[in-house]
């Protein structure tokens, strides 16, 4: 099926492999499954192949490796699954000492070509007889940008939680910088995670003058929201996945704090779950979206909510944001899923996902998990706050 369809993401023929003998393809199969030298991934739906990748080392230079076969059935292309073979892939080769990687597109075949250089290939100069044809691209460490995690979100997020230990001990020019994958940096002061509510934005003062109840403040950073709604004589409990966050929250003098991923997270209800500052974006993607609303149903009331708020990225005129949505789009992702890492001071943490997604998207999912989504306030820069409510079963 995958040969005749595809035949140009194979290194074979359709003819070639049907006059194969069987012990010819065990015999593949079982030099990929096990040492160094190559390696096969599939990718299944249920019990189904929908994809194949497939690493072979350079016999003469050990550093370098090219991939063949690599194909995404039709029905699932635009879904994880080519993201996932190609992480996957990548991180083999990482940990098998392969610096340098190949792969051959079509030329003419803008969606893949977009797609490995979201993943820092580049084009290789033409030198064989099917340059006309084919497109030789190459990754190298030199322009190493796995967008994936590469470990913990605990450890994609500690330069953020030293730089703001470092802001609480007293450095005031502290500032953690964020890389997103295609290069893109941005400084991102600390101090904004410690401000008085009397700088808060009009977003957050309309997001806690609605918190009622008993409130989980996910994703909490420093505090300033928790200690905000406990100086009000509401009860909050605090969570972080930053451990220093979690420190620096408890010195800081709130009451409940722990540190957790919300995912795990099993106590409560609350009457209300609180993330602000783009908080609603730890859960990386819209797969993600979706899973996050339905583990909150065990953390909200029935009559309880969620305050959260995000942003719409298409809200922009600069071309490096645009350029950057489109390739989102030409991979198969949603435009609004960001690939990022944090540094500071010389300390750079592995690559993580972040979800900025629109007010119709958001509302879109919250139905199909049983939530009602209220835009409360939007904002010119494309923030908004918005209210999910519990839908009743029976409803």
């Amino acid at each position: 099926m995958s040969l005749k369809e595809s035949p140009s993401a194979f290194s074979t023929t359709y003819e070639s492999a049907v006059n194969r003998s069987l012990e010819s393809w065990c015999e593949q199969a079982d030099s990929t499954a096990t040492g160094t030298d190559r390696c096969t991934f599939l990718a299944f739906s249920d019990e189904s192949p929908v994809g194949i990748t497939a690493i072979y080392r350079d016999k003469c230079n050990r550093e370098e490796g090219e991939m063949l076969q690599v194909w995404v059935s039709p029905d699932f292309r635009g879904s994880e699954a080519a993201r996932e073979l190609l992480d996957t892939t990548l991180r083999w080769c990482g940990e098998n000492g392969i610096l340098r990687v190949l792969a051959t597109i079509a030329r003419g075949n803008v969606r893949a070509l977009k797609f490995y250089r979201k993943y820092g290939f580049d084009s290789e100069p033409a030198t064989s007889c099917d340059a006309a044809s084919s497109l030789v691209l190459v990754r190298t460490s030199k322009n190493l940008r796995i967008p994936i995690e590469g470990g913990t979100m605990d450890e994609a997020m500690t330069p953020y939680g030293l730089a703001l230990l470092d802001f609480f001990n007293g450095d005031s020019s502290a500032k953690v910088v964020a890389q997103r994958e295609d290069g893109l940096r941005s400084d991102l002061p600390t101090s904004v995670f410690f401000r008085a509510p009397t700088e808060f934005s009009p977003l957050e003062q309309t997001a806690l003058a609605l918190c009622r109840g008993e409130v989980l403040d996910v994703g909490a950073g420093a505090g300033c929201h928790s200690l905000a709604i406990q100086d009000r004589g509401m009860k909050v409990w605090a969570i972080d996945i930053s451990s220093q966050g979690v420190e620096i929250m408890s010195k800081r003098g709130v009451k409940r704090v722990q540190r957790a991923d919300v995912f795990k997270f099993q106590a409560g209800p609350f009457d209300t779950l609180l993330l602000l500052m783009h908080g609603l974006g730890m859960v990386a993607n819209l797969p993600g979206l979706d899973r996050f609303l339905h583990h909150a149903h065990n953390l909200v009331k029935p009559d309880g909510q969620i305050l959260c708020d995000s942003l719409d990225v298409r809200v922009t005129t600069e071309p490096i944001h645009l350029a950057y949505q489109d390739a989102n789009r030409q991979a198969g992702c949603y435009f609004g899923e960001i690939r990022m890492q944090f540094e500071y001071k010389g300390q750079l943490g592995p690559f993580f996902s972040w979800l900025h997604v629109d007010a119709e998207t958001l509302a879109e999912h919250a139905k199909k998990t049983r939530w009602a989504c209220r835009i409360v306030r939007r904002e010119g820069n494309g923030d908004y706050l918005a209210q999910l409510t519990p839908i009743p079963k029976t409803a």
